[in-house]
């Protein structure tokens, strides 16, 4: 003790004999005192306007802007981040949350909200969530008395759930990256917001892997965001049953395959009418090649309830996938009732819009595919040996490829004439005309099909034009 005594001394002597040291050590008082008087100035501007703020606060808006201004400047004007000094420390913190958490309501209630809906431009120039948790953990830091701590939870508890709702706000209206920004603000301050909020507390937006799950997930939906690919690690599942946003579910489906399988059947009873959610599991099953198991899921519904009709086209091409696995494996009758059922969905589509050209086309392609069929029994028929019977067989056989042909040939022209730019539909039409031996207009549309693998585009449709 005695040796850092004389250390102190002689450093004090050192100063007070060295003019340019003495000099920078006044300055550097002077520095300090007057930081800390124009901070106590600030702060007390600010708790005077936003007192104003408080009395109207449809009409003194700008008293908000105005304590917002003067709270900010006392928070930097302060060295060390101290406002005042001693124990009113803990007041000015807490008031510059409560008038940082009065500008993001504002915020959320006027710019962002409109009478004209969703302000996306604001959301894109929002600022006023840029962090201010950490006055909280300034005031946790200075706090001497447990009613003083209680205080900075209740209002940090506070900070927390108004930031959350505003990035419910965002993912609501389908805006992903600023809900991103909002969720990795509270991602970054989870370990000292568990150091105030107990982890038994209420609020689980203050669990790390809660807020984890979900910042990255709204990374993920908004595509642009660095560490989205993340999302396969975590567990989305206990994370959209704590989060249940449409848009969550329908994005994660349309992109997953290793968790969907259960989230499906949780979408599914969770958002019945929700058409968004159906297509993006419509389009997961056929994405996986789950074709019976759309068909369990949909089928029960879409016969008994008006669905749109991309419900009835994917659940008939579903019944025509599953025409050609049991043709594959030697099964035609329940090729032949999926067939049937195909038809029916197609039909019910074409009713309401003859000139629908999914339903066309679909319907078109089915018949095709049933003569494809057909002409591989045909050409196994033709490796055994021929006799009387084979010969009744090869009759039956392609008067079948040619009946389906046929009956595809009206529906796939149909289609030409709303979209001549389908190569699954020319193709179709070419093998028609071959079977036609119309060898000229078969080349023809060859030439269509070559033109539109170069990048081509037709603006006429070939059948509209030559009937």
């Amino acid at each position: 003790m005695k040796l850092l005594r004389r250390l102190s001394i002689i450093l004090t002597l050192l100063i007070i004999s060295n003019p340019v040291l003495a000099q920078n050590n006044s300055s550097a008082v002077d520095e300090i005192r007057g930081n800390a008087a124009e901070a106590r100035e600030n702060v007390k501007k600010a708790k005077t306007a936003y007192t104003e703020y408080l009395k109207n606060p449809d009409r003194n808006r700008s008293k908000l802007n105005e304590a917002q201004k003067y709270i900010s400047n006392g928070y930097w004007s302060a060295i060390g981040y101290s406002y005042i000094g001693g124990d009113n420390d803990v007041k000015s913190y807490l008031l510059h949350g409560a008038i940082q958490r009065a500008v993001a309501r504002e915020f959320m209630k006027k710019d962002l909200i409109t009478p004209g809906g969703y302000n996306r431009n604001a959301a894109n120039k929002e600022q006023v969530t840029s962090s201010f948790l950490h006055v909280y953990y300034n005031a946790y830091e200075k706090s001497k008395t447990a009613t003083q701590q209680d205080q900075i939870t209740r209002d940090l508890d506070a900070a927390v759930l108004l930031l959350s709702e505003l990035s419910n706000l965002y993912v609501e209206n389908q805006d992903y990256v600023p809900a991103f920004y909002v969720n990795r603000q509270l991602l970054d301050h989870a370990e000292k917001m568990m150091k105030i909020i107990p982890e038994n507390h209420p609020n689980y937006l203050v669990n790390k892997k809660y807020l984890e799950e979900r910042t990255i997930l709204m990374g993920f939906i908004a595509l642009n965001i660095k560490n989205a690919e993340r999302i396969t690690e975590l567990r989305a599942e206990s994370f959209l049953e704590r989060n249940p946003v449409p848009e969550a579910y329908e994005f994660y489906i349309r992109r997953s395959t290793t968790y969907a399988d259960s989230i499906v059947q949780v979408a599914y009873t969770r958002f019945p009418d929700n058409h968004m959610i159906m297509g993006a599991i419509l389009n997961y099953f056929t994405r996986t090649q789950q074709y019976e198991a759309g068909l369990q899921m949909f089928e029960p519904r879409v016969l008994t309830e008006n669905v749109p009709t991309i419900y009835l086209n994917t659940l008939g091409r579903y019944h025509t996938e599953l025409v050609s696995k049991y043709f594959a494996i030697n099964n035609p009758q329940k090729a032949g009732s999926h067939k049937e059922s195909a038809i029916s969905y197609f039909s019910r589509t074409l009713k309401e819009n003859p000139d629908e050209f999914d339903a066309n086309a679909n319907m078109g392609i089915l018949y095709y595919q049933m003569a494809y069929h057909f002409g591989q029994q045909l050409q196994q028929l033709n490796q055994v040996e021929t006799d009387t019977t084979a010969q009744k067989e090869w009759d039956r056989l392609t008067g079948l490829i040619n009946e389906h042909l046929g009956y595809g040939y009206p529906y796939l022209v149909r289609a030409e004439k709303v979209n001549p730019n389908d190569e699954i539909v020319l193709s179709a039409l070419v093998t028609i005309f071959r079977q036609r031996n119309d060898i000229t207009t078969a080349e023809y549309l060859e030439k269509r099909i070559a033109y539109l693998q170069n990048g081509g585009k037709f603006i006429e449709s070939y059948f509209k034009k030559n009937g």
